[in-house]
């Protein structure tokens, strides 16, 4: 027996074929959580997909076309100083 208990939803593994369409559509449209139980206790559940975080490395795309000298302690070429340094 499906029994709804606020924070989520549990079911007995017998039950989990039956009712599968059911519960992937409280997961997915709902956001829901289902605890699969055996015997009474939590064996598995069953969630939404975490979302993927943006990976902290990524080059952000307003600086995408800024290109980085493969040697950062290579000594400034004159170009590279603004010409009131020079």
């Amino acid at each position: 027996m499906m029994t709804d208990r606020g924070e989520y939803i549990a079911i007995e593994v017998a039950e989990v074929t039956r009712d599968l369409p059911t519960l992937l559509d409280a997961v997915e449209r709902g956001g829901r959580i289902i605890h699969i139980l055996r015997n009474g206790e939590t064996v598995a559940e069953l969630r939404p997909p975490a979302s993927v975080p943006p990976d902290p490395l990524a080059r952000h795309p307003e600086i995408a076309d800024v290109v980085i000298a493969p040697d950062a302690f290579a000594p400034a070429d004159e170009q590279d100083w603004p010409s009131e340094c020079r």
